[in-house]
Formats: C-alpha cells, sequence, structure tokens
C-alpha cells in the first residue's frame, strides 16, 4: 500500500480471498513485511496464522482506511488502521493505493484486454504496471 508500487499480478479465475494475498506475501515478497494492509485483515489473519503461524505471527495486518468501516463489529480493533495514526510509518500512508491503480487501470482503455488472448493480456498488464511504477517513482522519488 504505501510504496505505491505495483509488486505484482495475478489471473484469479475465482473470485478474490485471502488465499490469493497469503499465497503473494509467501511467494513474491521476497523480504518478510512488518506491516500488510489489506481489506479484509481479519480473514487474512486468520487464514495466514492457520497456514503458517510462525511467518505471520509477527506481521501486524490492518485494514486499508477505506474498508474498515465495514469491520467495525465483526473484527478486533487491532486491526484498525486509525489505531496506528500517530506511528511513524503508517500515520501518514495512503492506504487505499491499491483502489488508485484500480481507478486508473480503469481510466485506460484495457477494456481490450477482455479481447485478448491470455499471453497478450500479460504482456500489455505487465507493460502497463511497469510504466506506471516509473511515473510513480519520478513522482515519488523512489527507485
Amino acid at each position: 500500500g504505501c510504496c505505491r508500487r505495483v509488486l505484482g499480478m495475478k489471473v484469479m479465475d475465482t473470485g478474490e480471498s485471502p488465499k490469493n494475498f497469503y499465497d503473494f506475501i509467501r511467494e513474491r515478497l521476497p523480504v518478510k513485511p512488518k506491516y500488510v494492509l489489506y481489506d479484509a485483515a481479519c480473514k487474512l489473519k486468520s487464514y495466514a496464522l492457520a497456514r503458517d503461524a510462525k511467518f505471520f505471527c509477527n506481521i501486524t495486518i490492518l485494514f486499508d482506511r477505506l474498508h474498515e468501516t465495514n469491520h467495525v463489529w465483526s473484527c478486533k480493533p487491532s486491526h484498525f488502521l486509525k489505531l496506528y495514526n500517530a506511528h511513524e510509518l503508517l500515520g501518514g500512508c495512503v492506504s487505499q493505493v491499491c483502489e488508485q491503480v484500480n481507478s486508473e487501470i480503469k481510466s485506460y482503455p484495457v477494456h481490450t484486454v477482455r479481447h485478448m488472448n491470455l499471453a497478450h493480456a500479460m504482456i500489455y498488464m505487465s507493460t502497463f504496471f511497469v510504466l506506471l511504477n516509473e511515473r510513480n517513482s519520478l513522482n515519488y522519488g523512489y527507485r
């Protein structure tokens, strides 16, 4: 979320679930994260701890600000990002970066991807994300 980079993509042939994000964390991140922002933090934490408690026990999994209001009664308060407002890293974090990237994708003619075979669609989207990351690195000053 806070890094404003697309770190990977996955074609999902079923609906989104905590398993998708669990697999991403375990298989694609080169360094174990300290914090993870996810729209269903409580479900991801339960799913992850049931499968690899040793790896996930020290990862703080939080709702992004957009989705935390949907979980007021159903989840532990420790999953709420608003409790970390004074935190050095998380306090100023734009937690809706994924939603912003999704919005940006919709603003481009990616509807043409629907008419591509899978190989061409992956090349198109990979190029799109490389260019998006490059633009963001120039705008936000990181490499």
